[in-house]
């Protein structure tokens, strides 16, 4: 650090200094604000301390794994570096991480988050049946009707709405699938009340050569649904 008194400046110049990956990685320990981890050891912490900023680069893929109190990373779930990631991180006065900025090597955001909506379309899902959709199709196989990922990422935030209900004691169930197998992000719109749905706790990790689609099953009373209202939010992991 150097201080100049005559203009009333201070200039942090701070150098980088390597760390091994390790479960604990003791940030607070460095002597500099900026840090290369090298080495590709999961890392579940960053160490005790407390008030502290570090400007974090890795030099290999680490994963790195999420605590809703400890190690708060974005998006809410563990994350998987890539080479030249860099975090601007920070440690609260109760002992707590989160990581606050982060970029790739060539400047993309750490976490990009692509809106995916749609419209199933106007043929009919009748009682009883089990049909897959994307926007504007709906078949009655999976292996009908799919879109690739594209890109390694996560979904999550299942959201959808009909137009109208399925009827008192009957339902229409959504399940995210990948590659024609369901996944955990599901939701169900039940009963006379209600005409949407949504699964905001769950999400689901797809690779680049992945493919997606939804299904939705009726149950044996359900009123006919078409046009199937539907969001997710992608996470770009890439």
């Amino acid at each position: 650090m150097r201080v100049d008194l005559s203009a009333g400046t201070v200039d942090f110049r701070q150098n980088e200094i390597a760390m091994a990956s390790a479960a604990t990685v003791d940030l607070g320990s460095s002597p500099a604000g900026r840090v290369v981890i090298t080495g590709s050891t999961a890392i579940l912490s960053f160490g005790p301390g407390k008030n502290l900023t570090r400007l974090v680069r890795f030099a290999n893929a680490v994963t790195l794994t999420h605590n809703a109190t400890s190690l708060i990373l974005p998006g809410g779930a563990n994350y998987t570096t890539l080479l030249g990631d860099m975090m601007l991180v920070t440690l609260d006065s109760a002992g707590n991480w989160r990581v606050r900025l982060g970029q790739h090597a060539d400047g993309r955001a750490l976490l990009t988050v692509v809106p995916v909506t749609g419209n199933s379309g106007p043929v009919s899902v009748t009682a009883g049946t089990v049909r897959y959709f994307t926007h504007g199709l709906l078949q009655t196989a999976a292996s009908l009707v799919y879109v690739g990922a594209g890109r390694r990422g996560r979904f999550r935030n299942l959201r959808v709405v009909s137009p109208g209900v399925p009827g008192t004691d009957q339902f229409w169930k959504f399940t995210l699938q990948n590659l024609f197998t369901d996944t955990a992000l599901t939701c169900t719109i039940s009963g006379a009340g209600s005409n949407q749905a949504q699964d905001l706790v769950n999400s689901a990790i797809f690779a680049a050569a992945d493919r997606w689609s939804i299904k939705v099953e009726a149950s044996a009373g359900a009123n006919p649904l078409t046009s199937i209202l539907f969001s997710l939010d992608f996470e770009v992991l890439d």
